[in-house]
């Protein structure tokens, strides 16, 4: 029986019960793992938990959100609270996620640990034909009355990049103005009319030497009190 696995009682003698140490097992304190970068997927969710005023989720309510494995989630809310941000409440061995009332404070909190979700840029001699949305200064512009460049910027997520057939389009050098822009960027978060990235990735996008100008500063404040806030 030992041999087979099965659980039997041998009164006085032995108690052989497999099934235990696996329940035991089960039910072990989580302890999560170091977490010294952000992972995308916890940003995205941090973002769109922000915009939606998220409260008492649950992990497979935060899968259903995203659309992805409640699994993925778990390892989510590790980081979260690993990082150490105030978000998450534990139920038992549940782990609820509550985000601020007031969006500007949960925003100033989570900053810190938040990362420029370009992955990287191409300077396409043509614009690839593909799904993608106004990034950079263009969905600044869309967001509020700042001028365009004399060229646009876009968004693609990695995910998309392999079918565009982006990396296979020549580049521009470096001193020549490119048709647009392409950013790489590790998520997309859909926002309001969905062409544009959303105004809080978006901040997150923009240059230093961007928002060093007193008009670009102006428009994501405008943004941010318009849209976000």
């Amino acid at each position: 029986m030992v041999e087979e696995g099965i659980p039997f009682i041998w009164e006085g003698h032995q108690i052989y019960l497999p099934f235990l140490g696996m329940l035991l097992q089960k039910n072990e304190q989580r302890t999560p793992k170091n977490c010294s970068v952000i992972s995308f997927l916890t940003q995205k969710l941090l973002l769109k938990a922000l915009y939606e005023n998220w409260q008492d989720v649950s992990a497979v309510q935060a899968a259903e959100k995203l659309e992805v494995s409640r699994m993925s989630i778990t390892r989510c809310y590790d980081e979260i609270e690993t990082l150490g941000m105030p978000f998450l409440k534990v139920r038992g061995r549940s782990r609820r996620f509550f985000a601020q009332d007031v969006k500007k404070s949960m925003w100033e909190e989570m900053r810190p640990f938040l990362r420029n979700p370009v992955i990287r840029e191409f300077r396409p001699e043509r614009k690839p034909d593909a799904d993608m949305v106004l990034s950079g200064i263009s969905a600044l512009a869309e967001y509020s009355m700042l001028g365009e460049d004399s060229y646009v910027t876009y968004a693609i997520g990695k995910d998309q990049v392999a079918a565009s057939g982006l990396k296979s389009i020549r580049e521009v050098p470096g001193n020549e103005e490119p048709v647009c822009i392409v950013q790489e960027v590790g998520y997309l978060l859909p926002f309001d009319k969905g062409n544009a990235v959303d105004p809080l990735s978006l901040t997150l996008m923009l240059s230093e030497e961007e928002l060093e100008d007193p008009r670009v500063e102006s428009c994501v404040n405008e943004m941010l009190e318009e849209l976000v806030w």
